[in-house]
């Protein structure tokens, strides 16, 4: 840990291929995830069990498993009526964990399968998906390029739909509750809509610079995080539309996480040196926490449990981290990389720090 500490102070512009390579050498993950012979690829925490992830592989088949034990719970392949040797599935479970959804990109589809024994529930097409998940009351978001939807999983019947030609990237995302979706429209303009019909309850002030990459709304529903074509990761208010704060750095952060109690964002990145650059933020102020050692190849999903708080990048080297523990009360900034002592007692700090927050 130590080793792990003094690497994550060292400043960016001083990372040689000396810290590379001990870099290299420490790992603060707490499991490696093997699943087959495939690479994961899809991945999905169950809202219900603790440290319970369902991945997917590139051998078309789903594997349910306690990812801190390593123990497999379930393992089945989605039953979709055409078969394609080129897919990438995105797995969403239903709320009360009993259900999982299997999209597709490529020929598109979903299919739904029960958890417990795997048994195939429902089946519809559409259009290829990037995106997927639960919302209230059975319904299932989904979203591909330029085509957004919501169903009913239980009939597999589409309640409505929202085709927006040329546009790249999440186009929407439901809000906390499940019962209103936030979507970017045309304009690039951001809009809250039923989940039951899409009509508008709402339309947020404001101007996105770009169009969006990926939408994450924060737990509490009074924020958004977006990262733009840009390269850029926004905070945005679902209150005004102002942007709240951006992090440090523009950097191709397409995976973003939250903790369920919306204390710590989570993002990811792939490096030119073959790593990951997973970095962890305060949700709601952006301020950098600590980086996450050991992620290694391109990042493909993130997901972090609800419950439980595990971290886990799904890629060709799946690893899984834990986010539990108390987060720092303050932080100071030094001129030097002094040692600051107590002064006296265990509540007095002596420091050369010209500047402090907290």
């Amino acid at each position: 840990m130590a080793m792990q500490s003094a690497l994550n102070d060292v400043p960016e512009d001083l990372r040689d291929s000396t810290w590379s390579y001990l870099l290299a050498k420490s790992d603060s993950s707490i499991a490696r995830v093997r699943i087959g012979a495939t690479p994961a690829e899809g991945a999905a925490a169950d809202p219900s069990r603790p440290g319970v992830f369902a991945l997917a592989d590139q051998n078309r088949k789903v594997t349910i498993m306690n990812v801190r034990t390593g123990e497999r719970l379930m393992e089945f392949e989605p039953a979709f009526s055409t078969r394609s040797e080129a897919n990438q599935y995105r797995l969403a479970f239903s709320p009360d964990g009993q259900r999982l959804a299997v999209a597709r990109e490529g020929p598109g589809g979903i299919v739904v399968h029960q958890v417990r024994d795997g048994a195939k529930v429902k089946e519809w097409a559409t259009p290829a998906s990037v995106y997927m998940e639960f919302g209230d009351n059975e319904k299932l978001l989904r979203h591909g390029a330029g085509s957004l939807q919501v169903w009913n999983s239980v009939t597999g019947s589409l309640l409505w739909e929202d085709k927006q030609s040329g546009v790249i990237g999440v186009l929407g995302v439901f809000l906390p509750g499940g019962n209103e979706v936030l979507k970017v429209t045309l304009q690039n303009r951001l809009q809250v809509v039923r989940a039951s019909d899409g009509g508008l309850v709402r339309n947020l002030g404001g101007r996105m610079p770009t169009y969006q990459w990926t939408m994450l709304v924060h737990p509490d529903g009074q924020s958004v995080y977006t990262y733009t074509v840009g390269g850029s990761t926004e905070c945005v208010s679902l209150l005004d539309g102002k942007t709240l704060f951006a992090l440090p750095q523009k950097q191709a952060r397409g995976h973003i996480g939250i903790t369920s109690d919306g204390e710590q964002l989570v993002t990811a990145t792939f490096k030119s040196d073959g790593g990951q650059l997973i970095e962890v933020w305060e949700a709601r102020t952006g301020n950098a926490i600590r980086s996450l050692l050991g992620g290694q190849g391109h990042p493909v999903n993130l997901s972090v449990h609800p419950r439980s708080k595990e971290l886990l990048i799904s890629g060709a080297n799946t690893r899984v981290w834990d986010l539990t523990g108390q987060l720092p009360r303050w932080r100071m900034q030094s001129y030097h990389m002094g040692r600051p002592v107590f002064w006296g007692s265990d509540d007095q700090l002596l420091s050369n720090a010209y500047d402090s927050w907290g």
